[in-house]
C-alpha cells in the first residue's frame, strides 16, 4: 500500500498519534452535539477549536441581532488573563468597520 499526502509523509509513530487525536476529536464533536445549554456548548466548542489548531489561546465572540436595535452577544476566552481578554475585545471593536 502506498500512501500519499501529509499523513503518508509522517513516520509510523506520528500516524498513530494523529489517528488517536482524530478519534478524540470525533468523540468530542459527538459529545458537543449533545449539549443543550449555550454557554457550555460555546466553551467546549472553543476548547475543541484551540486543541485542534494546536493553539494556546482562543477567543470566540458571537452577536445576534434579534430585532432592530436589540442585540444579544456572547464571548468566551481560553488561555487569556482578564486583562488580555479586555485587550482582545478592544482590538476587535476597533477593527470592526461595518457589516
Amino acid at each position: 500500500m502506498v500512501a500519499s499526502g501529509a499523513m503518508g509523509d509522517l513516520p509510523p509513530g506520528d500516524e498513530l498519534t494523529r489517528a488517536r487525536r482524530e478519534c478524540q476529536l470525533y468523540r468530542r464533536l459527538l459529545q458537543l452535539g449533545k449539549q443543550n445549554a449555550l454557554e457550555p456548548f460555546l466553551q467546549e466548542a472553543l476548547s475543541l477549536i484551540v486543541d485542534v489548531a494546536g493553539a494556546r489561546q482562543g477567543y470566540l465572540e458571537l452577536h445576534i441581532e434579534e430585532a432592530p436595535g436589540r442585540e444579544q452577544s456572547w464571548s468566551m476566552a481560553h488561555g487569556f488573563s482578564a486583562e488580555e481578554i479586555r485587550g482582545v475585545q478592544i482590538a476587535l471593536s476597533r477593527g470592526i468597520i461595518g457589516a
